[in-house]
């Protein structure tokens, strides 16, 4: 009987470390910033030849003023929208300060097919996927750090 009573312990002990040890990470190690290119003596960032944003530089709670450039888009109009996740702690958000999708005619701009202006704001600082959508479907993500 003691055995089994010593083992019950040591079971019980290391499942409570492993389980204590799971509920506070937080590391976001696993994933990189999308990187950044130059186009047409630009800096943007995101896939190259699929789509970017223009500027790369993100600053928490203030609204800024962003060009998406899409490529492989075609030549006709789409709804366009994004939904922001905040990688540590999962929360998704609209970024755009006007909560509707937004109609991109074809607009050629640094090689890209279509481009979309946009104001786009962050609430805190840290990493953030832009999970960009297409006639809604995910058409890419950018990996942004948000200062």
């Amino acid at each position: 009987m003691p055995k089994i009573f010593h083992f019950c312990i040591i079971v019980i002990s290391s499942l409570s470390v492993l389980v204590g040890c799971g509920a506070n990470s937080t590391s976001n190690t696993d994933v990189e910033l999308s990187p950044t290119f130059i186009v047409e003596g630009s800096e943007i960032q995101g896939i190259e030849g699929k789509i970017a944003i223009f500027p790369s530089e993100f600053i928490a709670e203030q609204t800024n003023k962003y060009l998406w450039h899409f490529w492989g888009v075609g030549d006709e109009s789409f709804e366009f929208r994004v939904e922001a996740i905040d990688i540590q702690t999962g929360e998704k958000i609209n970024p755009f300060p006007l909560d509707v999708p937004t109609k991109v005619l074809p607009s050629p701009l640094r090689g890209a097919e279509a481009t979309s202006p946009s104001s786009v704001t962050l609430p805190k600082s840290g990493i953030w996927q832009l999970d960009a959508y297409v006639n809604e479907e995910l058409f890419g993500s950018i990996i942004v750090e948000v200062n």
